[in-house]
């Protein structure tokens, strides 16, 4: 996590450390109990009907199930969520507005960009090899695919939960260096109890990732950049290492693809990509990821 000075994103850096008003009368500790309660059982109860119905076995058809499940009861109990709090999704940013997709771009890229360059610099010196098998349209195609059920399955569905609406329930009563620190702690949890983080070296992942878009998403005011980022990580590692997808290969015995440019080097660049992004955008247009930032949006836009 970067211990200097936020880049220059508008978005809740430009307030320092003030804290968004709280939404509800409802209990703190009971509002963070019931977001991380659902981020489990969602998982857990797809889990368990996917097995039931397909077998532990993967198939294409099991992932896309329970990618579709999973975004299914996340959405539900996020809804009963915000009725049981007399909350609007709007409260917590979860609503499409002006900037949306230009937030969702911002985290791709930050993420895509730094990977792209460090990807380059491990094949480039024989460090990990990759080999790419299929017509260019098989290739595309099962791209899309990946994409499509990591967006489902992974970014979506723990962005809107963890940076979503724990993120924002957490900021009201903690500054923001430990709302991003208990935030990136529920997140291991979670990924520990559904069996996600079975190992000490995955709980580590699980935990600088967690750390880095808890920080993009406190200097770019909006869950959506985290959206972008988390898709684009599952995108590349879920592809290039998931033996079930057969399009790209990669040898990679010393690590050096899975840790430096899959990990190590978008996890600490992409706070510095966002921000040259932003500025490039409001230098040209004026309008930036910080018009307003969604946590104090007084009109719920």
């Amino acid at each position: 996590m970067p211990t200097g000075p936020a880049p220059d994103l508008p978005g809740h850096a430009a307030e320092g450390n003030a804290r968004p008003p709280v939404l509800t009368p409802r209990p703190w500790w009971a509002r963070i109990a019931a977001g991380f309660l659902l981020a489990c059982l969602a998982w857990l109860l797809v889990g368990v009907a996917a097995d039931s119905l397909f077998g532990p076995e993967y198939s294409l058809i099991s992932h896309a199930v329970r990618a579709g499940l999973t975004l299914i009861l996340v959405l539900a109990g996020l809804a009963a969520l915000l009725r049981w709090e007399g909350t609007r999704a709007s409260d917590y940013g979860l609503v499409y507005r002006k900037g949306t997709l230009w937030a969702l771009l911002v985290g791709a890229l930050s993420y895509l960009v730094p990977f792209a360059l460090a990807a380059s610099v491990v094949f480039g010196l024989g460090l990990a090899q990759l080999q790419v098998t299929g017509e260019p349209l098989m290739v595309l195609a099962q791209g899309l695919v990946v994409l499509a059920l990591v967006v489902l399955y992974e970014a979506l569905p723990e962005e809107l939960i963890f940076r979503g609406y724990l993120f924002r329930v957490l900021s009201e009563r903690l500054p923001i260096s430990l709302t991003i620190v208990v935030q990136a702690v529920l997140f291991c949890g979670a990924g520990i109890i559904v069996g996600a983080a079975p190992t000490l070296d995955r709980v580590l992942l699980f935990f600088v990732f967690s750390l880095t878009l808890g920080y993009l998403r406190h200097v770019a005011g909006t869950v959506f950049v985290t959206i972008g980022f988390h898709a684009m990580f599952q995108l590349c590692a879920q592809w290039a290492l998931g033996e079930q997808w057969a399009t790209l290969t990669v040898t990679d015995a010393s690590g050096w693809f899975a840790i430096a440019a899959l990990g190590v080097v978008p996890f600490a660049l992409a706070p510095v990509v966002a921000g040259i992004l932003d500025r490039l955008r409001r230098g040209r247009t004026g309008d930036g990821l910080s018009a307003p930032t969604p946590d104090h949006d007084p009109q719920g836009r």
